[in-house]
């Protein structure tokens, strides 16, 4: 009956979220008024690096359909997110010749501007708002993105989404309150030993930050412009203590201390995967 409940409020059943990061992959199955369950793969079981994950895929694909029988009703599709190290994100301008063609077109003239080659890939191409010839690239190489595909179909599951971590982060910032009507978004890969830095303005993605020293140029510049900015952080660790104290004005959002919809708190090792069983979930 709750599934049936959640099919009819939301549109769409309960979607299984795969979290591939660069040294394990984690599942949710996030039931909105009930419990929720988790899988963790990891480097010690499989091999270290994600790729080498992949590469088992009879261990993978065994596991998830272990994972989905083993649930209380049967899911039929996935969301999964790719590491940051699979995937190419880059923002391009075109020449209005190019910009006004086909949307293959305009795909194809992307990605030679960032060096890829669209037999080589699988990406999409995404219009920003400050422009009419300006777009977001996302592609993943073909290599690292069929096996993820062997696995789920093995799994006997639909591709719902395949997407980055970063746009997980992203969803993940919305659905535990971030500020909608902030002028920025700001999410750190939940690992206190990263100091990447993905930035987005008006929901749209606007670059990512791996100097440390860089980032704070970018803050200071968004606290002396009185911006509003929602920051992502995974707790207490000592670099976000210093932040809360150099930007106070700025809305933080812990995720060890937040409960998603209500419902349960959110490991930080888990909320990437947590956030992609929601993808569905409106964003708030």
């Amino acid at each position: 009956m709750r599934a049936l409940l959640e099919r009819w409020w939301y549109g769409r059943d309960p979607i299984i979220g795969i979290d591939i990061g660069d040294d394990s992959i984690v599942c949710a199955d996030v039931e909105l008024r009930g419990t929720s369950r988790w899988l963790t793969i990891d480097s010690e079981v499989t091999c270290q690096g994600a790729r080498r994950i992949l590469g088992n895929a009879s261990h993978f694909a065994l596991s998830l359909r272990e994972f989905i029988a083993a649930g209380p009703f049967r899911r039929e599709r996935c969301a999964v997110g790719l590491p940051e190290s699979f995937t190419y994100i880059s923002r391009v301008i075109l020449p209005k010749e190019l910009a006004q063609r086909s949307e293959r077109i305009r795909y194809e003239a992307a990605l030679e501007r960032v060096f890829l080659r669209s037999n080589e890939v699988r990406g999409k191409l995404y219009p920003l708002p400050e422009s009419d010839y300006s777009f977001l690239v996302v592609a993943a190489k073909v290599g690292d993105v069929e096996p993820v595909e062997d696995v789920i179909r093995s799994a006997g599951i639909e591709l719902t989404c395949l997407t980055s971590r970063v746009f997980a982060l992203h969803h993940l910032a919305m659905l535990l309150g971030a500020d909608v009507a902030g002028d920025l978004i700001a999410c750190y890969p939940l690992s206190s030993n990263s100091h990447q830095f993905h930035l987005f303005e008006c929901g749209h993605y606007i670059s990512t930050i791996r100097d440390w020293s860089d980032l704070l140029r970018e803050l200071d510049r968004a606290a002396n412009e009185a911006k509003r900015l929602s920051l992502l952080v995974c707790g207490d660790h000592e670099r976000d203590i210093f932040l809360k104290r150099r930007y106070s004005s700025f809305q933080f959002i812990n995720v060890g201390q937040f409960s998603l919809l209500g419902s349960f708190a959110l490991a930080p090792e888990r909320s990437v995967a947590g956030a992609l069983s929601l993808w569905e979930v409106p964003r708030v």
